[in-house]
């Protein structure tokens, strides 16, 4: 075929897909036209009459006036004068505002600030869409005493989140009404605030969906007056959290539609205060978050309406531990529908009676007990279970019959009861935690052909010869924490993962410069990685990934002794969005 033939064909291809070609064409235009008020915003910075922007344009956060309120960026005059300024005539490309919204999707609040400033378009299609006006939060930080009459003026009208922390919130605000009903979440931090105050702000915010009460607390003698309804609220976190009997009342009342409840580290509330809020939500309740309170759990029991899918015990206290087991096994036979449980202690015994009562079950976290021999026996009665993660930090000894009876492929037998097992995170301790080789451990999930997240913390092995026998074509994050694998056994790892698309490697002190080159040469879907106190790590690492991988979308390297100055600036030069740190 002749040189014209070819452009020919390839000119004809082009006209045959106008619609890519000026999707491509337009998100170039979008570059150059940001990077173009990027210039003209620090020449007007330099001048001496924008010097009250200098701060705001630098860092895109919002900053004090004289009466102690948050500036508004687009009330910038410089930012204004920026984005009037006239733009070099181009070629337009009309593209649906759909195609836009998706392109600035992918943005953080920060860079959507001054897309939406560039122009009138480009903000109403902002301020229109929920997912990205949802991306901004208005906070109201120490401080902030609004008056009366007058609007803050950093209000962003199209505002769905706030977080107000440690403010001084006075009854009657004219402005909160406009504000408060676009808002779906909202946390109150440190915020110590009458019930009537309280109920004042949550009468004006009909349309929550999340609201966070945290650190604070709310009393007062007198009866509040002030009634509101959220019944479109489905979250509801208190956390060390003080609240009166009346503020819990009007809570259960006023929120006929929850679905999840955090209560932890709850000050002045006993169990039957939370026994009546809990009767309250029992038709709509489905995940729980509670302390590791056996009279609480005892509340739950009394719930005969009670559904859970979700239910997370932070546990921390092992004085209560037997109760606490019977309770959970309790629990565990009253819902039956349990798909999600988190921070139990567990014992072999209690595990297999849960997983033979929640066939559903798809999430398990079990905390190991102190010296607990556990078992994995109970996995044949989870066929389902996808999240298994056992915490062995506390003062573990043993962790299955493996390390025991020295059987061979103990884990692996186990792990074939759960076909559908997609993470396996597995945290021990540096007491007896040991394997017999690396390559026991990793060949355990050769039957687990789904697993996507493997996380291994502290873990030993009583010898160094390993044979990995299989590939993990599924896997996308790998998190290795203190983990004494050998340099050639990680370089033949990471070969065996071609579909990686994280890796977090920390305290490795094998980890070195040739295991860095194979995973720049054989992860050719990486886009993160993490590499923290690794003292191998020299410049030929930077030189590595400078080479072979420029295009990662974050890097992340701590405390790598051995990086001189130079490299670190290299890589700290080479993308802005590396995070580069001796």
């Amino acid at each position: 075929m002749t040189e014209n033939a070819r452009s020919r064909r390839n000119r004809a291809a082009k006209d045959c897909s106008p619609t890519l070609g000026n999707l491509y064409r337009a998100v170039l235009r979008l570059e150059k036209k940001i990077d173009s008020l990027d210039d003209k915003v620090n020449q007007l910075l330099g001048s001496s009459s924008t010097n009250v922007c200098r701060g705001m344009v630098a860092t895109p956060k919002a900053i004090s006036d004289d009466n102690n309120n948050l500036v508004r960026l687009d009330n910038c005059p410089a930012l204004q004068v920026a984005v009037a300024a006239p733009a070099p005539k181009e070629e337009q490309y009309q593209l649906p505002d759909e195609i836009w919204v998706e392109i600035f999707r992918h943005l953080s609040d920060i860079q959507l600030m001054p897309v939406r400033l560039c122009c009138h378009h480009w903000m109403s299609l902002v301020d229109g869409s929920p997912v990205l006006a949802g991306k901004f939060m208005v906070r109201f930080g120490p401080g902030f005493f609004p008056k009366q009459r007058v609007k803050p003026a950093h209000l962003y009208p199209k505002a769905s989140r706030a977080l107000m922390q440690e403010i001084v919130f006075n009854p009657g605000n004219l402005w909160w009404p406009g504000f408060g009903r676009n808002l779906v979440y909202l946390k109150l931090s440190k915020c110590s605030l009458l019930p009537q105050t309280l109920f004042e702000i949550l009468s004006e915010t009909p349309n929550l969906r999340r609201l966070e009460l945290c650190s604070g607390g709310y009393f007062d003698s007198r009866p509040s007056k002030v009634t509101f309804c959220l019944d479109k609220l489905k979250e509801l976190v208190l956390h060390y959290q003080s609240v009166s009997e009346e503020v819990l009342e009007k809570l259960g009342q006023g929120c006929p539609h929850l679905k999840v409840v955090s209560i932890t580290r709850s000050i002045c509330l006993d169990e039957d205060q939370l026994g009546a809020f809990l009767q309250k939500l029992q038709d709509t309740l489905e995940t729980l978050e509670i302390d590791d309170k056996v009279a609480l759990m005892e509340e739950i029991l009394k719930c005969k309406r009670l559904s859970l899918k979700r239910l997370t015990l932070n546990y921390e206290n092992d004085y209560f531990i037997n109760n606490i087991m019977r309770k959970l096994a309790d629990i565990s036979r009253s819902q039956g529908s349990l798909e999600h449980l988190a921070g139990i202690p567990g014992t072999a015994m209690t595990l297999r009676q849960i997983g033979a009562e929640n066939p559903e079950l798809k999430h398990l976290q079990v905390r190991i007990q102190q010296f607990e021999y556990l078992a994995l026996e109970f996995l044949d009665e989870t066929p389902n279970l996808e999240h298994l993660e056992l915490d062995g930090s506390r003062l573990v000894r043993y962790l299955a019959d493996f390390n025991v009876n020295k059987t061979t492929g103990g884990l692996q037998r186990y792990l074939h009861y759960a076909p559908k097992l997609r993470t396996f995170i597995l945290h021990g301790s540096n007491r007896n935690t040991a394997f017999r080789s690396w390559g026991e451990l990793f060949n355990s999930f050769e039957n687990n052909s789904q697993l996507r997240r493997l996380e291994l913390t502290t873990l030993e092995v009583a010898t160094e010869y390993n044979r990995f026998s299989h590939e993990f074509p599924s896997l996308r994050q790998l998190k290795l924490v203190n983990c004494d694998i050998p340099a050639k056994s990680l370089a033949k790892l990471v070969g065996l993962c071609p579909a990686l698309r994280e890796v977090h490697l920390s305290n490795m002190r094998h980890f070195n410069d040739q295991v860095v080159l194979a995973v720049c040469l054989k992860l050719t879907q990486l886009r993160d990685l993490t590499v923290e106190i690794c003292p191998e790590i020299t410049d030929a690492s930077a030189g590595h990934i400078l080479k072979h991988r420029p295009g990662l979308e974050q890097l992340n390297v701590f405390r790598c002794l051995k990086l001189s100055h130079e490299a670190i600036e290299q890589l700290r030069a080479a993308n802005s969005n590396w995070d580069i740190e001796k």
